[in-house]
């Protein structure tokens, strides 16, 4: 028989889950924005790049909204292919570099952790919550 570890409570759980959606839904945000601008300014840019950059992020929206931790998962995993493509991009030789990259690289980690911080978060929340809503 197997001993069961009990869930240990995370302090200020309500907080940590408001303040990481929130800079979840900010890097999300300017992530779609960086890609929307670099489509539309740059001289290689067009719509259907844009779009062909732009779905992948576009795909766990409706579970984000939804409130599910699971899309917060997805997203961590879809952020990775922009975060590779971000390091390849830095780590040309420096005159192909430009702001977009690095910008791009800041904003695929942020992404990354915020889109993991409020998984986790989340799913503790949710957790706790069919537990014992009056502790929250």
């Amino acid at each position: 028989m197997t001993k069961v570890k009990p869930v240990k409570r995370i302090p200020n759980l309500a907080a940590k889950k408001t303040w990481g959606l929130r800079l979840n839904w900010l890097c999300y945000g300017a992530m779609l924005l960086l890609i929307a601008a670099e489509s539309s300014f740059a001289e290689h840019g067009t719509i259907g790049l844009w779009i062909i950059q732009s779905f992948p992020l576009l795909l766990p929206l409706y579970g984000m909204l939804k409130g599910s931790h699971r899309a917060y998962s997805w997203l961590c995993f879809i952020t990775l292919f922009y975060f590779t493509l971000a390091v390849v991009n830095v780590g040309m030789p420096s005159e192909f570099v430009t702001a977009y990259h690095v910008l791009s690289l800041l904003l695929s980690i942020s992404l990354f952790f915020t889109a993991m911080l409020a998984s986790r978060w989340l799913q503790y929340f949710n957790y706790w919550q069919q537990q014992d809503p009056s502790e929250l």
